[in-house]
């Protein structure tokens, strides 16, 4: 009967483990898939700020916001 238990509690440590394992792989892919797009967003966004043919549209009403007295 304890030995029973035992193999069983063996059995339920490696599932434990093998899952955790996996569940830290999934998590470190997940990670360099993150690094790896924050990295291009990066780039891209200096791209934006660095090219001198971005141009923001603004409609001419909210311009117009602006230029008025607030009272």
């Amino acid at each position: 009967m304890c030995r029973r238990e035992l193999d069983k509690s063996e059995s339920e440590i490696r599932k434990n483990g093998s899952i955790i394992g996996e569940y830290k792989q999934i998590c470190s892919q997940l990670s360099e898939r993150l690094e790896k797009q924050q990295t291009a967003n990066k780039g891209e966004l200096e791209k934006i700020r660095v090219s001198p043919h971005h141009h923001i549209k603004q409609s001419p009403q909210s311009h117009d916001r602006y230029d008025r007295p607030l009272y």
